[in-house]
């Protein structure tokens, strides 16, 4: 049951379509953010802790991923995933256990249609918070890509700074929705997430071809809609 909660506010956190809107510098490819744990924010955090984050890109559709490693076993991993393409997004989670796997084998689908109605709803927007940037610390190249070391405003829990470029334009929502407000693509930043703060930093940006397959749903998972979800929680009611 906590899985299917965990899955579903994946799938809500993501409004927003820039994928539409590819840019030149990076039409296809991947970049990848290694996750380092800085200090746990809560008395009992989650056991799994990010270790890097993906994201793919080919002809105006997007993949994330982001790895996971249960602190206590490093053989347990997870991989949360969500797919952006023309029908909308997909979201899953992969799992190393047998066991979680089998629970967990289904996708969550959520048309960009949704998206917008999820977007007007006050308790969603509230949710979502924000970065506010205050001023620009320093202009520099990160990846070859030009960038700006901005100072957050008003950040709780995600640090003081963060550094983001307009070279691209990714949307990294899915799994961090106080991107909403952040004026361009971040390569290093710090979020609290699941109990844990924890620092991303873009290490390598690969522009190269990339597999079809990475865009596409395996079909062995069950396509599960927004109304089939909250059918099904209901009944739990």
């Amino acid at each position: 049951m906590m899985m299917i909660h965990k899955v579903w506010g994946l799938g809500l956190l993501c409004i927003s379509p820039l994928y539409l809107r590819a840019q030149s510098t990076f039409p296809e490819g991947q970049i990848r953010y290694q996750a380092d744990t800085v200090r746990r924010l809560e008395p009992h955090p989650a056991a799994y802790i990010a270790t890097q984050l993906v994201v793919y890109r080919k002809a105006g559709a997007t993949r994330l991923e982001v790895w996971r490693v249960n602190r206590h076993n490093a053989a347990d991993t997870q991989k949360e995933i969500q797919v952006r393409n023309l029908a909308g997004t997909y979201t899953w989670v992969d799992y190393s256990d047998r066991t979680r796997a089998a629970q967990g084998n289904f996708v969550l689908f959520v048309s960009y249609q949704e998206e917008q109605q999820l977007q007007q709803a006050p308790a969603l927007a509230r949710s979502r918070g924000g970065y506010q940037a205050a001023n620009v610390l320093q202009q520099l190249h990160w990846l070859g890509l030009p960038a700006e070391r901005i100072a957050l405003a008003e950040s709780p829990h995600n640090g003081s700074e963060v550094v983001v470029t307009k070279a691209i334009d990714l949307s990294l929502e899915a799994f961090f929705p106080a991107f909403h407000s952040l004026p361009g693509t971040a390569l290093q930043f710090t979020y609290g997430e699941r109990g844990w703060l924890t620092h991303y930093t873009a290490k390598a940006l690969t522009a190269q071809p990339v597999a079809d397959a990475l865009f596409t749903v395996d079909p062995r998972l069950q396509v599960t809609s927004l109304a089939e979800i909250g059918k099904l929680l209901s009944n739990f009611e």
